[in-house]
Order: structure tokens, then sequence, then C-alpha cells
């Protein structure tokens, strides 16, 4: 007793679970925006496409100036001496040398030594350096160009996949439709066959059919209705599908809006450009723009034998610094030139 009343809870909650799927209708229109707004794939697309985006204007930037600053301290054991040891001596001991009344010279000496000391012993540098490109063999436009062409790539493979995405969700969505159709039918069919059983079955009561024709209407009985199985569980596989395109929950109880209409449905496909025309094929763009990458991928090698020309300024400073003499302060000055790299071995 206590087994079949836990059977039938439990029957019964099975069936309230079942019962608890939302029942949607949707149409062809409303599914193409769910499945287009909740697939992963085209949203990763996207993305990739916002990436190359981004590259493309980084690679714009190779156009422009670099600035750098560049700081340096160096702690030596000996000075830089632009003196001698035995010169060093010769101006301390001048006036024992050369005697003139009057004028110190050993004194004069050692000023002199003194003021060409350069205590370079502690050394401090800084600099900030201005590199604007003129001419680099033609590899900063032809990457310019790659990332162009990469970004378009990534717009036309957002593009395919869309169209993939569309005509999935078509196929799905009719081919639900064609299965509730062949359903209906298949269930009109078991209701005459059904029909014509009964009608067999008196026949045969009556003694104006035999047993062999009963037997073989209740075997196209049998076989309609292992068709109208094999319907349902391909019907019931399509509504997962759909849902799973939509993104919508798997035990939603799908219903679509043309299954019940008599007459047929028409519904206009999204403005993709003119399937007749080979070059409005995304497949085909993409191929063209990898043509063109590789042509600048060509470009980009051979400017490694082109030489290159780079106008530079900047601003240097230095401690001790040598603009007025030996000093023991920071002082700089500005500078400007071209740098040309020719390339001969490589």
């Amino acid at each position: 007793m206590n087994r079949s009343i836990t059977t039938f809870l439990t029957s019964l909650l099975i069936s309230s679970f079942a019962c608890m799927g939302e029942t949607r209708t949707i149409s062809l229109e409303e599914c193409r925006d769910l499945a287009i707004n909740n697939n992963k794939e085209l949203r990763m697309a996207h993305m990739r496409q916002q990436g190359a985006h981004y590259q493309r204007k980084a690679a714009f930037t190779k156009y422009l100036p670099k600035i750098s600053a560049t700081g340096m301290y160096m702690r030596t054991g000996d000075e830089i001496s632009l003196l001698s040891d035995e010169q060093k001596n010769s101006l301390s001991h001048l006036g024992d040398m050369v005697q003139i009344p009057g004028l110190p010279l050993n004194a004069l000496g050692e000023k002199l030594n003194d003021a060409l000391r350069t205590d370079t012993r502690n050394m401090t540098a800084a600099a900030i350096m201005l590199t604007q490109p003129i001419y680099m063999g033609g590899k900063i436009r032809a990457y310019n160009k790659i990332t162009s062409y990469a970004e378009q790539i990534a717009g036309d493979q957002a593009d395919l996949q869309l169209q993939d995405l569309i005509v999935e969700v078509d196929e799905t969505y009719w081919k639900i439709v064609e299965l509730h159709s062949k359903k209906e039918l298949a269930e009109g069919y078991i209701k005459l066959i059904q029909t014509l059983d009964s009608d067999v079955t008196q026949l045969i009561h009556e003694g104006f059919a035999t047993k062999a024709d009963g037997l073989s209407v209740k075997v196209k009985l049998n076989e309609a209705k292992v068709t109208l199985i094999q319907v349902d569980n391909g019907l019931s596989i399509m509504r997962m599908l759909m849902c799973q395109l939509c993104g919508l929950d798997m035990n939603t109880d799908l219903r679509l809006a043309d299954e019940n209409t008599t007459g047929p449905s028409y519904v206009l496909m999204p403005d993709c450009g003119n399937l007749n025309e080979w070059h409005g094929r995304p497949e085909l763009r993409m191929l063209e723009k990898s043509i063109k990458i590789n042509e600048e991928k060509v470009k980009i090698a051979r400017s490694e034998f082109l030489p290159s020309v780079a106008l530079t300024g900047g601003y240097m400073l230095s401690n001790p610094s040598v603009f007025n003499g030996f000093e023991k302060k920071f002082n700089g000055t500005w500078n400007v030139g071209v740098a040309v790299n020719i390339p001969i071995l490589t």
C-alpha cells in the first residue's frame, strides 16, 4: 500500500515538473532576433572585430614621433684628468722654474691645476629624445594596410557567422513547421486506419472479409503509430535545437507562429546583398583581403633591405657640465639631427 502511494506521488511530482515548462509562441522574426542577441560565437566575432579596430588605431601611431627620457648616474674610482701628473707638478712649481719678482707663479699654477680638475667621479646625466620617422622603407604604411585589411576580414567573418546563424534558424524553424504538419497528417492517417480497422472487424464478423485482411489493416495501423512516434521524437529534438539557438531554456514548451497556418507564409530574408554577385560573398571578400595582406607582408620583408631615415631632436644635461668649463652643477643643451641607416650586408 505504502509503495503504491509513493509511486503515485512520484509520478505526480514528475508530471508537475513537466508542466512547469513555459509555453511560448514566437514568430520567425523573433527567433532570428533571439538567436542574434544570445549567440556567443556571434558576440565573439564582434569582439574580434573590435580588437582588430583597435589594432588598426595602434598601427597608426607608428607615424607619430616617439619621445623617450633617459637618466643615468655613475660612480667611478678615478676622475678624468686633462693634465698628466708631470704637468700638474710642473704647474705647482712654476715659480721655482721661472723667477719673476712680485709675481707668485706657484700660486697661479695651483689655481690653474684646480681650474682644470674635472671631478668626474660622480657623474649624473639625463636626456629627452624625440624621434620622428621619415622613411622606413615602406614598412609603416604596409603595416597600417595590413591592420586595415585585418579589420575588414573580422567584419566579414562577423557577417558570415550572422548569415550562417540566420540560415540555421530558418532551416530549424521550417523543419519544425514541416514536422508539425506531418504529425497532423500522421494522426489523421491513424484515425483513418482505425476506422478502417473497425469496419474490417465488422466485415470479418459478418463473413465478408478474412482474418488475413484484418491482420493487414492492423499491420498498417502499427506502422502508422511507429511513424507518429518518429515524428514526435523528431519534433521534440528540433524544438530543443530551436531553444538552444534562441538561448531559451531547454524545457521551454516552444510553439511557432506558423505551425497552425493553413496557407504558405513568407518572411523576407535580411538584406545581405545580392547573393548572385560573387563579390558580395563574405568568404570571397575575406580571400581577397588575405591576398592583399600577403602582398603587404612582402613589402615589409623588402623594407629590411632599404634605407631608413628619421629626424631626431632632444635636450640633454649633465653634472658636472662642460659647457662653461667643468662646473659642479646641472647644465644642458638642445640638439637636432637626422639618422640614416643603410643596410649593406644582412
